[in-house]
């Protein structure tokens, strides 16, 4: 019977496998093993390290300084005990009623008198304020309300240098003032960006 189905398939044209040998490798069995014991030292040696500085920062560091935020003399904002530092007049002072940080130099005035339009030099200084400057403000009276005592040619020459001394409004995003006018300037990007891109989207479809 099954000479005749073999005879069969061989007569229709089919292939006959069964006595076909077993594949040969070409190359021998080998057994797997880790070649990568350099690299995952080397790997390990990182993560101990990593671990090391980040212990390192956090037992000698002080990451308030981040959250919070600093002034010019090294105070940090929102902070009752902060650390006096030797021949820093203003430092060592008492913020705890003081949370935002306004940094001038993000004025829109400073960064008029940055590209040249007044002749004046730009204030890099940062100040601990109770509030954020809502409206118009005079550099003077807003150190005055948030305790700074400082000598007149400090407050000339490294404060108070935008135009007519006149600090424009800011809003405050998380601890930090941020320039009213820059928050419209990027929404105003924004919703250019978002209309744009839906109008193009709607285009396509």
């Amino acid at each position: 019977m099954d000479d005749s189905r073999n005879s069969s398939r061989r007569s229709l044209g089919e292939a006959d496998f069964s006595n076909r040998p077993a594949p040969v490798r070409s190359t021998p069995e080998r057994k797997q093993v880790s070649r990568d014991l350099i690299f995952l030292l080397t790997f390990v040696a990182m993560l101990v390290g990593m671990g090391f500085l980040a212990d390192f920062s956090i037992r000698k560091g002080d990451i308030q300084r981040y959250i919070n935020g600093v002034d010019s003399w090294g105070n940090v904002c929102g902070r009752e005990d902060n650390t006096a530092l030797a021949g820093v007049v203003d430092s060592g002072k008492d913020q705890s009623g003081r949370q935002f940080v306004l940094h001038l130099a993000l004025d829109i005035n400073t960064l008029i008198s940055m590209i040249g339009v007044f002749p004046q030099k730009s204030s890099s200084a940062s100040l601990c304020v109770k509030k954020c400057p809502t409206s118009a403000t005079n550099c003077g009276q807003l150190l005055a309300d948030n305790g700074y005592n400082l000598a007149k040619n400090v407050v000339d020459r490294r404060v108070c240098t935008m135009p007519q001394d006149i600090i424009l409004p800011h809003h405050p995003v998380l601890r930090f003032c941020i320039p009213s006018q820059l928050l419209k300037v990027c929404g105003a990007e924004n919703r250019h960006f978002f209309l744009t891109g839906y109008e193009g989207s709607n285009m396509r479809m």
